[in-house]
């Protein structure tokens, strides 16, 4: 009685809450219960805390319900897995994203669908648990999945499919600002420079993440825009790491058969499939470089393991996964910290020695780039930048209650973006219980990432989910399939894939809004290019009116190489015009009027239209 009664209360709150699909970004649910209002709020804030504790129950009781249905489906360890599933459900019916969706500011509230996508996602799951409770256990078996004939496909999936929906939703786009200082510095580095002299013109190019002054330069890393420079110099800038892509199922599949994953393919294609690495791959993010790199550096950590019990160590092999988790240093420092930091016990104190040797020539790059562009090796262009325009982009200006509600709330969302569906974690804790030796190898980077960026205060961008745990979802793959194989073995065939069914349509469903959303933006971001190309105008000057940081964010403009006979587009500074104009020899000029969204010719003064 108590079984049916618990799966027909999952399956009931999942499908109102995949009919309701609600976002909430107001109202009552501005109220947070992170900890640092409870400490530090004043009478009148901790009061308006009281109409989220019906929130706070709710998440309580689907923890339950969640605990309950994992011990009663899995008669293994039923203990472990009750406390583990209402731990992880409880994470994921998180308050206080709510409050963080709400108070994200007039520019980016509307371009957030979190809450939405949590109720999707809790929806799914509980459904996933109310089918896998009411399905009988068979006597089918584990289902074999340990060949490697569907990896090719899985391989090219991978590649092709962010490609193909870049070019289908954003045209190509890098849309975000993040993206477009990338593809500038690529530009840069195709051309054999390092930055770019704009001089006194400098204030016409106020491009976001893009460092502002008389040499403009990129505040990110070098990494991802080396990645780019072979695709820029053939004309398709996406090529490498497309390529890259390709790599992440076939490194997924070697290591989940290193750990004895009975399903080694199936967290291959999850890794294909994950929501969080395609949108990665669509919007032209550096965690395209890195995934595959931290990936390959786990691979060959653990091959050497494999050599070194049965009295063999290969220091090629050694000297790989130095040069590759330097590539990652040279994309991502604080990643390739956080993810090698755990796999320091397997690979002991003399093997760890030689991976930083081999590490050292990308470290020396990385540091003499830095004093190439700071001025000194110690200060990277991510500081500078901070120093100059962003301090928040700095770690640690967080208190530990504050840490402590970011983590939860990443955790939030990678409940939803690892595969579209709460459900997808659960599986990992199964994964996890059925192989406890193994498992710390691929919980361990996960745990890094999350705790070394919680002091940190930005936390992703709409479109794909927890941005600095993307690198942990390969290996959250290799423990969900675990976790389906552990379902089929004692559920049947059929409840695991029910289960990968449900995951899939999720995950569709979630990056398909998300995309969408996404395309609004670029078709904002890329209206004054358009609107040139409509008008037929291929040289001279278009002025952009940027007056607020709103408009700042959303017409990013990095200086071209001038002098070059190109269609430039600068900031609208007035009569100040003259002087960009007067650079360039006096071309055409025409400002972009962002309410008819059309080109107005103006004069050789920059500022009065021409007759």
């Amino acid at each position: 009685m108590f079984r049916r009664l618990l799966c027909a209360t999952a399956g009931a709150v999942g499908v109102l809450l995949l009919l309701a699909d609600a976002r909430f970004t107001g109202g009552v649910f501005r109220v947070t219960l992170a900890a640092r209002v409870l400490w530090q709020g004043s009478p009148a804030e901790l009061a308006r805390l009281v109409p989220a504790i019906p929130g706070f129950l709710a998440a309580a009781a689907l923890a339950l319900c969640g605990g309950a249905l994992l011990a009663r489906a899995l008669p293994r360890r039923r203990l472990a897995a009750a406390l583990l599933g209402a731990a992880v459900l409880f994470s994921v019916f998180d308050p206080a994203v709510l409050a963080f969706v709400a108070e994200r500011g007039r520019l980016s509230a509307p371009w957030y669908l979190d809450v939405g996508d949590l109720a999707r996602a809790i929806g799914i799951g509980l459904l996933g648990l109310a089918f896998l409770l009411g399905v009988r256990g068979s006597a089918a078996g584990e289902p074999s999945g340990r060949g490697g004939a569907g990896l090719l496909p899985a391989c090219l999936v991978a590649g092709v499919l962010p490609a193909t929906l870049s070019g289908l939703a954003l045209d190509g786009e890098p849309v975000t600002n993040d993206g477009r200082a990338q593809l500038f510095q690529a530009e840069l580095f195709a051309r054999g420079e390092v930055a770019r002299d704009v001089g006194e013109l400098s204030d016409f190019f106020p491009a976001r993440q893009v460092v502002p002054g008389p040499r403009a330069f990129s505040k990110y890393p070098p990494g991802y825009a080396a990645a780019l420079v072979p695709g820029v110099m053939v004309g398709a800038p996406g090529l490498l790491p497309r390529l890259l892509a390709m790599l992440v199922p076939l490194l997924v599949f070697r290591i989940a058969r290193r750990l004895g994953s009975p399903l080694p393919l199936l967290a291959a294609w999850l890794s294909a499939l994950s929501p969080a690495v395609l949108g990665v791959g669509c919007l032209w993010l550096s965690h395209s470089v890195t995934t595959p790199f931290c990936l390959l550096f786990a691979d060959l950590v653990l091959a050497d393991r494999e050599e070194r019990e049965q009295g063999r160590r290969a220091r090629a092999r050694l000297l790989a996964a130095g040069a590759a988790i330097s590539i990652v240093f040279l994309t991502r420092p604080v990643t390739a910290l956080a993810f090698a930091l755990p796999f320091v016990p397997v690979l002991g104190l003399a093997a760890t020695a030689l991976v930083v040797v081999a590490a050292l020539p990308g470290i020396a790059l990385f540091l003499g780039l830095n004093g190439a562009l700071t001025g000194s090796p110690l200060k990277t262009a991510y500081g500078y930048y901070a120093d100059r325009v962003s301090p928040n982009d700095r770690f640690g200006l967080v208190n530990l209650p504050t840490a402590l509600s970011y983590s939860r709330f990443n955790l939030t969302r990678l409940a939803s973006w690892a595969h579209g569906g709460a459900g997808a974690l659960l599986l990992s804790v199964v994964g996890g219980l059925g192989r406890p030796r193994r498992a710390w190898v691929l919980v361990a980077p996960i745990v890094c990432l999350l705790l070394a960026h919680a002091l940190h205060r930005f936390h992703g961008i709409p479109w794909v989910g927890p941005l600095y745990l993307v690198e942990g979802i390969p290996p959250l793959c290799i423990l969900a399939a675990g976790g389906l194989g552990v379902v089929a073995r004692e559920r049947g065939r059929l409840a695991a894939t029910a289960l990968v069914v449900l995951l899939a349509i999720g995950g569709a469903q979630l990056l398909g809004r998300h995309l969408a959303v996404a395309r609004g933006e670029m078709l904002e971001r890329t209206a004054p290019a358009r609107a040139a190309q409509e008008a037929g105008v291929e040289r001279g000057v278009v002025f952009v009116p940027v007056r607020t940081e709103d408009e700042r964010k959303r017409h990013s403009l990095p200086p071209p190489a001038l002098g070059v006979e190109q269609l430039v587009f600068a900031r609208d500074l007035g009569p100040r015009n003259v002087v960009l104009l007067e650079r360039l020899g006096s071309p055409d000029a025409w400002r972009w009027d962002p309410e008819a969204d059309v080109l107005v010719a103006l004069a050789s003064d920059g500022v009065s239209a021409a007759e």
